[in-house]
């Protein structure tokens, strides 16, 4: 009796958790999507700052470089490509046979 009761439970649980699961990635991914979105408006509020310390300085982040772009040769010599449009089978030429079906006239 005891298995069958730890059994139910843990498979209660296990249905229970997966949408509680899902309700706070939901709640979360909403979080982030609003604070990048006001990060990128600008709309972000100041931190707040306490009066008795002193003020850090902003970081000086110098620019990144822009490397011009350079040709380079390929590093694998070219490899042909194979087509990719497959062969019709030729029917042979019978003699006799016609080599087409013939074709429905109107009466």
């Amino acid at each position: 009796m005891y298995i069958l009761k730890s059994r139910f439970l843990s498979i209660t649980m296990a249905f229970s958790t997966k949408p509680l699961l899902l309700i706070a990635a939901s709640i979360l991914l909403t979080i982030n999507v609003s604070y990048g979105a006001r990060h990128l408006l600008g709309t972000l509020p100041d931190l707040p700052t306490i009066p008795g310390l002193p003020k850090l300085p902003e970081p000086d982040i110098p620019a990144i470089p822009v490397l011009p772009k350079v040709a380079l040769p390929p590093i694998l010599p070219s490899i042909p490509t194979i087509p990719t449009t497959p062969k019709i089978p030729t029917i042979p030429n019978i003699p006799g046979l016609p080599l087409s079906p013939p074709s429905k006239t109107s009466p």
